[in-house]
């Protein structure tokens, strides 16, 4: 396991608003809108403050160290998760040892959330991608929620509508395209720290292997659509990253998508 990343805490209820001083607007892609300041797959975007503040005295506080488990593919599930702190890695595991990594979640994202609502045994495997903070909200508190928020049932109905167009995009993705499109979707669609100056760009927290992973080839296939990105002035491999530093002319290769 690689060593942890250190991840600022992320507040228990989230009002970018009231930081800022202003209303930010909300951040249009193919996957419906989200409020900026918050992880994409955070449902306290769609929360009103209220709602906000109940999560937070109902939910319960669980700490996992590097490598743990947090869930397995096939238990039941009674429980959603949001991530406080830290990144959880996301993946399906075959019988013959296959994997396929499906995302890596960080601070704010939610997930867990199928199983709680429909009763069906756990379809991934969630691992702590090191120390990792999380609240946990039980089926039961999720249903008085609901009944006592109508804008947290109405995060969760966005929230599984921007997680399905996502893995519909995925699905096509791995389907229809060639590689470098594959790869380049992923590095543009991962959780990235975004940096800003003269020019915008962005660093991808996501090793070869792992990106090997994500859109089903081998490392060395992928190092070599890498190796082509960087030579055209598109990104720079680092160690465990890849910094992206022509956010534009990345998403022409997606132009499918984009």
């Amino acid at each position: 396991m690689r060593s942890h990343r250190a991840e600022p805490l992320l507040h228990d209820v989230h009002t970018p608003s009231a930081e800022a001083g202003k209303a930010e607007p909300d951040v249009s892609d193919r996957f419906g809108e989200h409020r900026a300041g918050y992880s994409p797959f955070d449902i306290f975007q769609w929360l009103a403050v209220e709602a906000q503040e109940a999560f937070v005295r109902v939910a319960r506080r669980r700490h996992f160290p590097d490598g743990s488990r947090i869930y397995s593919q096939s238990e039941p599930g009674d429980a959603m998760y949001r991530i406080v702190s830290g990144s959880v890695r996301m993946s399906v595991m075959r019988d013959d040892g296959r994997e396929a990594l499906h995302s890596l979640l960080e601070a704010g994202s939610c997930f867990g959330i199928c199983s709680m609502l429909d009763g069906a045994p756990r379809h991934h495997t969630t691992t702590a991608d090191g120390d990792v903070e999380v609240q946990v909200l039980r089926s039961d508190a999720c249903e008085r929620l609901r009944a006592e928020h109508p804008s947290f049932g109405e995060g969760l109905i966005r929230h599984m509508s921007r997680h399905t167009r996502l893995l519909c995009e995925y699905f096509a993705s791995s389907t229809l395209d060639e590689l470098p499109r594959r790869v380049a979707l992923r590095l543009l669609m991962a959780h990235s720290k975004v940096i800003r100056g003269n020019k915008t760009r962005l660093i991808v927290r996501l090793s070869q292997s792992e990106i090997a992973l994500m859109v089903g080839a081998s490392r060395q296939a992928v190092n070599k659509v890498l190796q082509r990105f960087q030579e055209e002035g598109l990104i720079s491999i680092e160690y465990g990253s890849v910094h992206v530093h022509d956010i534009e002319r990345l998403q022409s290769v997606t132009s499918i998508f984009f």
